[in-house]
Parts: C-alpha cells; structure tokens; sequence
C-alpha cells in the first residue's frame, strides 16, 4: 500500500538504510550542510538512498527509486561549518519525480506502507532467527570474538528490516531486500542469504582450522 509523501531533500550514499536502524554521518560538503540546515530549521527529514551510479562526493549522483527517510536525532555542528549527525531510518518511499538536481537532489516520493504480517509469517520469522543464530556464531567463531547478545524483535516487519541491516552482503542485494515486500517475501530472501553465508562461513572456518591442524603437525 502507497500513500502520498510531499517533496524530500535527497542525500545519495553508498548505504542502504532500513527504517529503525540508525545511520550516524558526517557533513562536509557545502551542498548537503546547506540542507541538513535547511532540514533542522524545518524540522524536517531527508532520504537517504543508495546510489547507482556516480559517487558520494563532486557530482550529483544517480539514485536507485526506492529509499528509506532519516530522521535527525541528534547534531553535532564543528566551528568549521562541518556537522555530526546521528539518524534513524523512519519510512520507506519510492520516487515519483526528481524536482531539483541541484544543488542537491529534491524528489516527490510516496510512501512504502507495510502491511501487517500474515498469520504464517509468524512460523517464517522463526526460521530467520534460527539462521541468524547460526550466521552470527560462524561470523563471531571466524572473528574469534566472543558471541555478543543482540535482541531480535518479534514482530516480522521489523525483524524483515534488523536482519537486513546486519547481513554482510553487497548493497545491491540489501537494496532489493529494501524494496521487497510484503515482510513475508522479505524474510524468505533473507532466509536464503543466511543460509548461503553461513554455508560460505563455515567453509572458511574448515579451511583455518585445516590448515592450523597442518602447522600443528608440522611442528
């Protein structure tokens, strides 16, 4: 489901964002100052969207449609004019027209509804958390860090949303999970990515472990 969303001030990045995630970033260029200015006077948010083609920094750059809109939740401003935000991602959208290219980017998005999970999502969910846990002690065991405890929520849509945000995969994969919906379709793609990393996860971890038992005997 859509719904109408007035004209957003855009900042391209090389990031996707996932609504309740946060995003800190660190302002520099004059373009993006003037708007992040312009955002606070207005208490107003901005989206942020990954770029297609084109760079973070110099020419405007080409977005992919859909984005997520970031809400200010605090501001750090240096003597230089430079400021430190921290963001929370708020609201999926979809680009309907790019009004301003320059100097910075305003488009005429609507927002991306999500519908409330079906009943047998529920079932979905808890084969994700049970990939999760896997995925994460392969990435901790590679890492030799000791497991860190992270709470999952139980509703799916925002479970669809952390587990996005965490897996370690290419922005363009994580892009196509932003703009997959309902939750159901996006928690089944996400099921497949962690089965597929910690598959990837693990054959990296036979393969230190082979070789350190190959060292051992050595000696």
């Amino acid at each position: 489901m859509a719904s109408e969303l007035q004209d957003l001030p855009i900042f391209p990045l090389n990031v996707v964002l996932f609504p309740g995630m946060a995003l800190p970033l660190h302002i520099f260029e004059q373009r993006y100052r003037d708007m992040i200015s312009r955002c606070l006077e207005e208490d107003h948010r901005f989206g942020v969207v990954l770029i297609q083609e084109g760079q973070e920094v110099g020419d405007p750059a080409t977005p992919f449609d859909v984005g997520t809109a970031a809400q200010i939740a605090s501001v750090e401003r240096m003597p230089d004019g430079r400021m430190n935000l921290v963001t929370v991602g708020t609201q999926r959208f979809r680009c309907v027209e790019h009004v301003q290219v320059t100097p910075y980017r305003i488009a005429r998005f609507e927002c991306l509804e999500d519908e409330p999970a079906a009943a047998d999502c529920a079932a979905l969910a808890g084969e994700v958390r049970e990939a999760v846990e896997d995925y994460l002690q392969a990435v901790y065991t590679l890492a030799d860090q000791p497991r860190r405890p992270i709470e999952f929520p139980d509703d799916p849509v925002a479970l669809s949303y952390q587990v996005g945000a965490m897996l370690q995969i290419g922005s363009r994969e994580r892009q196509g999970l932003l703009e997959t919906g309902p939750a159901a379709e996006r928690l089944k793609q996400e099921l497949a990515y962690l089965r597929r990393e910690t598959r990837m996860l693990r054959m990296l971890l036979s393969r230190r472990d082979s070789g350190n038992a190959g060292s051992f005997s050595k000696n």
